[in-house]
């Protein structure tokens, strides 16, 4: 009798948990909509970056991302767990437009000369 309980809550679980996800892919929808969506995020990726709107920048279109870039590059750097989203969403992007376009986003990052920020992007640019 556990056993089934414990199944339904379950699937109960799962149920919601797709409903959440189609109701945050149609909000993204919408969100990309919005003609001033990017100065929405930049003022929202100042201070103590929500890691949920790392994840929500890595669903938007394309031309977000790249509007974005510069401040997901900023946000890579300072090594305080959101590294990873960072580089995942850097990656989501078109790679040949990457190939072409990121040196010029993150050779900035370069002239500090710190081995750190050398290795976050080693992992990009490999």
């Amino acid at each position: 009798m556990e056993k089934i309980k414990c199944v339904n809550q379950m699937q109960i679980l799962f149920d919601e948990c797709i409903k959440l996800q189609d109701n945050l892919l149609d909000n993204i929808f919408l969100l990309s909509k919005c003609p001033n969506l990017v100065t929405l995020i930049e003022k929202n990726l100042i201070g103590d970056i929500n890691a949920s709107l790392l994840y929500i920048i890595k669903q938007l279109p394309e031309e977000i991302k790249i509007s974005l870039l510069p401040n997901i590059i900023e946000i890579m750097k300072n090594l305080d767990g959101k590294t990873k989203l960072c580089q995942d969403i850097i990656l989501s992007m078109n790679r040949e437009w990457l190939k072409k376009n990121i040196w010029s986003y993150s050779k900035y990052v370069f002239d500090d000369q710190d081995y750190q920020s050398f290795g976050i992007f080693m992992y990009v640019f490999i």
